[in-house]
C-alpha cells in the first residue's frame, strides 16, 4: 500500500489507525506510520486523529489530551476530528460498531463543548452523513471490503472527497463503480500477478504431494 502511495500520490499521506490494524498491539502501525494519536494545523484548519482501534476503551490519558488539543483547536476556523471506530452507530439501537455508550456520551459533550466543525468516522462498510445531536459527521467505510447491509442509500463502495472554505466543510461522495473495481483488480493482476502466480503454484505442488503420499500410502495398507 506505501508503494502504491508513494509512487501516485504527490500530497502528504496521513493514516487513522484501525482495530485491524492491531497485529502486535499498534507495535507494527508505530514503526511504520508513528504516533497512533496527534495533530496538526493547515491554514484555518486544525486536524485531530484519534486512537479508537481498542473500541471498547478510549483511554484516560488519550481523552485529556484530546481535550487540550480542542482549547487550542479554538483560534483555528475549522476544527476536524478523525477515527476509525466511530463514537456511535447511526443505524440505532442494536447496532454496536462504535464506542460504548459511555465513552461516545463523554466525547459527544466536548465535540459540542469546543465546536467540532466536521466528524469523520469508518468501520462500519457504508456511507452515513448527518447531524450526530448538533455535530455534523461522516461515516465513510465502503472503499473496498465487504458492505455491511443492502439499503442501497448507505451501502456502496465510494471514496469522499473533502472540500473547505472559510469555515465550512462540504462532503462529496464519488461512487465506485464495477467498472472501476473490475479494472483495479486488472491493475492488481499487474502488479502482483507473480508473487500470486508462485503462491498458486506452490499450493499445487503441495497439493499433489499430499495426494501422492495418501496413495502410496493406501498401496503400502494393501500389500
Amino acid at each position: 500500500m506505501l508503494n502504491q502511495i508513494e509512487k501516485n500520490l504527490s500530497i502528504p499521506f496521513r493514516a487513522v489507525i484501525g482495530n485491524n490494524d492491531l497485529y502486535r498491539g499498534s507495535t507494527n502501525y508505530r514503526e511504520i506510520f508513528g504516533h497512533t494519536y496527534y495533530s496538526f494545523e493547515i491554514g484555518g484548519s486544525y486536524f485531530i486523529i484519534l486512537d479508537t482501534s481498542a473500541r471498547f476503551k478510549f483511554d484516560a490519558a488519550q481523552r485529556q489530551w484530546l481535550e487540550t488539543e480542542l482549547q487550542r483547536s479554538q483560534t483555528s476556523k475549522v476544527r476536524l476530528v478523525f477515527m476509525h471506530v466511530p463514537p456511535f452507530d447511526p443505524r440505532g439501537p442494536g447496532f454496536v460498531k462504535c464506542l460504548c455508550e459511555k465513552d461516545g456520551k463523554d466525547l459527544l459533550t466536548l465535540f459540542r463543548r469546543y465546536q467540532v466543525t466536521h466528524l469523520f468516522g469508518a468501520h462500519i462498510h457504508g456511507y452515513f452523513s448527518g447531524l450526530w445531536e448538533g455535530v455534523p459527521y461522516t461515516i465513510t467505510g465502503g472503499a473496498g471490503g465487504g458492505l455491511h447491509g443492502k439499503d442501497p442509500k448507505h451501502f456502496f463502495h465510494h471514496y469522499i472527497k473533502v472540500h473547505v472554505s472559510a469555515d465550512e466543510v462540504g462532503i462529496e461522495v464519488k461512487r465506485i463503480d464495477k467498472k472501476a473495481r473490475i479494472l483495479d483488480l486488472f491493475s492488481f493482476v499487474k502488479d502482483y500477478g507473480p508473487e500470486w502466480g508462485l503462491f498458486a503454484g506452490l499450493l499445487i505442488s503441495l497439493f499433489t504431494l499430499g495426494l501422492s503420499i495418501i496413495k502410496d500410502y493406501r498401496k503400502s495398507k494393501g500389500g
